[in-house]
């Protein structure tokens, strides 16, 4: 098999597995959260399910568009390893800041709404 197609391969692996622990991490806490958040079963569920989408997709998104694998050039390992754990984690940030300022908003709009 091709170094520059196994390279590519585990990118998309390590950022898979980045995700899924992030998610672990958060999915207690989110699901009470929405819970509270969004006062009916069937939004808290979107929100979710957004959520965990968001936060597999953003990482993956930017390991896709930035990768170097698919190119001709030598590989490093260290480089490559390297530059999949940034992006990963990148792709990772953006997901988290667009899940928090859509919750953020949520927030401050439910709160309105309760002081009323």
């Amino acid at each position: 098999m091709d170094s520059h197609l196994i390279a590519f391969i585990l990118e998309i692996v390590f950022s898979l597995a980045i995700s899924a622990f992030v998610l672990h991490l958060l999915q207690p806490v989110l699901r009470e959260m929405l819970g509270e958040l969004c006062r009916r079963d069937s939004r808290a569920a979107f929100w979710g399910t957004f959520t965990r989408l968001m936060l597999f997709i953003a990482p993956l998104l930017v390991v896709l568009l930035l990768t170097r694998s698919v190119s001709q050039g030598e590989l490093v390992l260290a480089v490559e390893l390297r530059s999949t754990l940034l992006h990963a984690l990148l792709g990772q940030f953006a997901g988290l800041l667009i899940i928090g300022k859509v919750l953020l908003n949520f927030s401050r709009h439910s709160d309105r709404e309760i002081g009323q």
